[in-house]
């Protein structure tokens, strides 16, 4: 099977990146010491002596060439949305970089291209791109993305998607925000965030209309020698006893449940990528809901302790 054009220019984009990361970090020439499906290696480039009969000296190694920002996005491919949720493993790598920005823009935009080349319809890529170039301060790319999204026909998660315009784990500019700020987010995203504010305030009136039967909280935690989940059921009216208890939890822990640093929702359900992890607070990973997507109730929270 022949790989697809797109992957075909990544193939031939990725070296070239590799050899000028290389030759920055060590400060001398580099080329590619192996290259095939399974491996991508560099190393610096050794000169090596001539023979001792030899007089001619061995000439100099060409510097690597340089790969532009610009010509990263001009092998970006055409959005076409997908309706199915679709691995993240990409789009994780690429926040990673979110997480701890790197000073070059290259070593940081690299991850994002990537996630966005991996899957062409992922909402989740394509925002984490703009996200990333508008942390390195390229807004004119960054806002050609969001518009992309906000383009897309027949598709309520990239307008959820670019809701996360107004947050502040992006540096949008205020020209991206202006043309966001009139998006009305979905009913899913928008019963996920009173939620999730809810549980944090202690306050219930704004949650009371999404509560509707039992509920649950599956707990997953992150440090202990063997990943184990504890579930917990709740009544509606347990439910709304567990959210007025917020002061006693953060007297007691504190234990602050923390959303998703980006969120993104589905028919369904509300996720995203989380930030650094604490011990004193818990992860929300998700929010799923039942019934009509007009008027959704509550149905699972899934967090992740430590």
């Amino acid at each position: 099977m022949q790989p697809h054009p797109t992957m075909r220019t990544l193939l031939r984009v990725l070296p070239v990146l590799l050899v000028s990361a290389c030759a920055r970090d060590v400060g001398q020439p580099c080329s590619i010491a192996a290259f095939d499906a399974n491996t991508v290696a560099v190393a610096p480039v050794v000169a090596v002596a001539p023979p001792a009969v030899v007089a001619t000296p061995v000439p100099p190694a060409p510097v690597a060439p340089s790969v532009t920002v610009e010509a990263l996005l001009e092998i970006v491919p055409r959005f076409e949305p997908s309706r199915v949720p679709l691995d993240t493993d990409f789009v994780e790598a690429a926040v990673a970089m979110l997480r701890s920005p790197q000073p070059s823009q290259l070593d940081q935009i690299v991850p994002a291209v990537h996630a966005v080349i991996a899957d062409p319809r992922s909402v989740q890529a394509r925002f984490v791109m703009a996200c990333t170039l508008a942390q390195h301060g390229l807004h004119v790319h960054a806002e050609i993305a969001i518009r992309t999204l906000l383009a897309a026909k027949d598709c309520p998660a990239c307008l959820d998607a670019v809701v996360n315009v107004a947050d502040q784990a992006c540096s949008f500019e205020d020209s991206t925000r202006a043309i966001t700020a009139q998006v009305e987010p979905s009913a899913i995203r928008t019963a996920a965030e009173a939620i999730l504010a809810a549980i944090n305030s202690g306050e219930t009136a704004a949650i009371t209309q999404y509560l509707d039967g039992p509920s649950q909280i599956d707990e997953t935690c992150s440090v202990c020698d063997f990943e184990r989940t504890t579930p917990t059921r709740y009544s509606r009216d347990g439910f709304l006893a567990f959210v007025r208890r917020a002061e006693q939890r953060m007297e007691q822990g504190p234990y602050y449940y923390t959303r998703p640093m980006l969120l993104f929702c589905t028919d369904r359900c509300c996720s995203g990528p989380l930030d650094l992890l604490s011990h004193t607070q818990i992860s929300v990973t998700s929010i799923c809901f039942r019934g009509p997507k007009h008027a959704p109730k509550l149905d699972r929270i899934t967090t992740l302790a430590g």
